[in-house]
């Protein structure tokens, strides 16, 4: 059975041998043709809806394929259409078609041993071969050959594949491919008039290359030249910097001595120590004020939230007390009378109460108002007073700098000591009694 590959077979062998399309022959088996590929005898089908084709009788084995049909119709459209292209690479990069005419083609023609694809003349009279790729690029011996020889030879790549969905082929459809496909010179000969064509499109191409350059050579003198104007420019204002340079350290030197001599720069740098040494020991007082306040806060503060918590304690235990008696009463385990009335105890319970909201009355005073709250207040005042000595002191330091500024600023004047620092809270009442 034959494989066709999806394609119809459109080209057979007539009785003579000669390569013959469906149009030129009769139908059936009056066409008299055999395959290209096994030589079986052929049917003609050109009748009916479906496409005019060429067809083995049933159960005939053959390797025919599209590939086949391809290579036939390739062939042929470079005999009717006599030229070929080929694709060269310039020396500037591009690709560029180079087309080649010719005066005489022949098919499977015998040459040096091999039958190439196609065997022509070009309009200058000079051999060209040309190979039709669409399974197997030629082999290496043949092109090999071929260099040796100095024989001008081109091979096309065509591929089955770039035919796809179509029912079959045809001539225009092939012509269409091989001006698609890739090609590529194989072998030159170095004095042909092909090799001159190629050599005369690098030769405008070297030639507008040269142009560029030598356009490039009198840019990069005229730059040379700039550079050396730069560089001397550069010179003359690197001598001219280092004057500069000179000329103001002498003048920060000059001005250096002068404030060293001046009075009122030693006035200030004298101010400046001085609030140094009253800087430390006005933040020493303030510790030790501080200090002594807090601690002697602590004693009156504990001795009084002691007293409280013995008179809180001792009227608890009475009104407790007051509780058991009236409990009592009420399960008949004691008299009225042995405890002053049921009426005394309510009114015994309310006094209690009430002295111990005013215990907690005191208690609270003594935490706003009293003692607590005068130290609270001298501590707020002995942190403000130490704020604004440091601004003070800030203040004098950039009078100093300003005048000196290459005085190192002292570490006593920096942003961990702007404040006094954090105070430690003292305890409250509640404190004391948790």
């Amino acid at each position: 059975m034959a494989r066709h590959s999806g394609f119809k077979m459109t080209r057979a062998l007539s009785e003579q041998g000669q390569l013959v399309s469906i149009q030129n022959v009769a139908n059936g088996k009056e066409c008299n043709c055999t395959c290209v590929t096994c030589g079986a005898s052929l049917v003609a089908k050109q009748r009916g809806s479906r496409i005019s084709h060429f067809a083995h009788e049933a159960g005939a084995e053959c390797n025919w394929s599209g590939e086949t049909e391809l290579h036939l119709l390739a062939k042929e459209v470079i005999e009717e259409d006599r030229f070929v292209e080929f694709h060269y690479v310039t020396f500037d990069g591009n690709r560029k078609d180079i087309k080649v005419n010719l005066t005489s083609v022949k098919k499977e023609a015998s040459f040096a041993g091999y039958r190439p694809d196609i065997l022509a003349y070009t309009e200058h009279n000079e051999l060209i071969i040309v190979e039709i790729c669409v399974h197997h690029a030629c082999e290496d011996e043949k092109v090999q050959y071929l260099k040796t020889e100095r024989i001008n030879a081109i091979e096309i790549h065509l591929a089955i594949e770039d035919f796809k969905g179509l029912p079959m082929l045809t001539l225009e459809s092939v012509r269409e491919g091989l001006h698609l496909a890739y090609k590529r010179l194989i072998s030159i000969d170095p004095l042909s008039e092909v090799a001159r064509g190629l050599v005369s499109v690098n030769t405008g191409i070297l030639s507008t290359q040269y142009s560029k350059i030598k356009e490039l050579g009198g840019r990069i003198k005229e730059l040379r030249g700039e550079e050396d104007g730069l560089r001397e420019s550069l010179q003359g204002l690197g001598v001219e910097y280092a004057s500069m340079v000179s000329r103001a350290e002498a003048f920060r030197r000059k001005t250096y001595e002068d404030m060293r001599t001046d009075p009122d720069f030693k006035k200030y740098d004298d101010k400046r120590k001085s609030l140094e040494k009253k800087c430390e020991w006005q933040k020493s007082k303030l510790k030790k004020e501080y200090s002594k306040a807090r601690d002697e806060y602590k004693k009156k503060h504990t001795i009084e939230c002691d007293r409280l918590e013995r008179i809180r304690e001792k009227k608890a235990e009475e009104i407790w007390q007051l509780k058991r008696d009236i409990k009592a009463c009420k399960e008949g385990k004691a008299s009225v009378d042995e405890f002053g009335g049921t009426k005394w105890s309510l009114e015994r319970r309310a006094k209690l109460n009430k002295e111990i909201a005013e215990l907690d009355e005191i208690r609270n005073d003594m935490y706003l108002h009293g003692c607590e709250g005068r130290v609270q207040d001298f501590i707020g005042k002995i942190t403000e007073q130490y704020d604004n000595k440091f601004a003070e002191l800030e203040k004098c330091w950039k009078e100093v700098s300003a005048l000196n500024p290459k005085l190192v600023k002292p570490s006593f004047i920096s942003s961990t000591n702007t404040s006094l620092g954090k105070v430690v809270p003292l305890k409250g009442y509640g404190d004391h009694r948790g």
